[in-house]
């Protein structure tokens, strides 16, 4: 008798659940592709860098008839790093990571400003391993 009950309780949880309405298409969806490069100096050595991006963005509407929007950016990187004085050593960096947002302020009209936090995971590192290397730790030879 209890199986059934608890049944009958989840059967018409879905029924009530399963009518709400879906949640509503985001008011902007961009898939982007970005590449840049950068220079950085780190411990006498100058690393230049090349960043590929790619990644979806989505603003999507305010919640319970607030007009103020959402935003999240998910997103792939991959850096190869290059020491400038010794151009055969080479390190790539992988990272998936996310962008979501914390507090929005409206500022004025469509105008807002923004404060996010950025989270992501290392998906690998290979290249050099000695201790001139930006990261040591994140670092391991290339072909392992």
């Amino acid at each position: 008798m209890r199986r059934s009950l608890a049944s009958l309780g989840l059967g018409a949880a879905l029924v009530v659940f399963g009518a709400l309405p879906a949640s509503a298409a985001p008011l902007e969806r961009v898939h982007y592709f970005d590449t840049f490069t950068l220079q950085v100096d780190r411990c006498g050595t100058v690393w230049s860098g090349v960043v590929t991006r790619e990644g979806v963005f989505l603003l999507t509407a305010g919640r319970a008839g607030d007009p103020t929007p959402y935003a999240l950016d998910n997103y792939v990187q991959t850096v190869v790093w290059t020491d400038t004085n010794d151009p055969t050593r080479i390190y790539t960096v992988l990272l998936q990571a996310m962008l979501k947002d914390l507090r929005i302020t409206h500022v004025e009209g469509t105008i807002y400003q923004y404060e996010a936090l950025e989270v992501g995971q290392w998906l690998g590192a290979e290249g050099v391993t000695d201790r001139k290397s930006p990261r040591p730790g994140l670092v391991r030879p290339s072909g392992r």
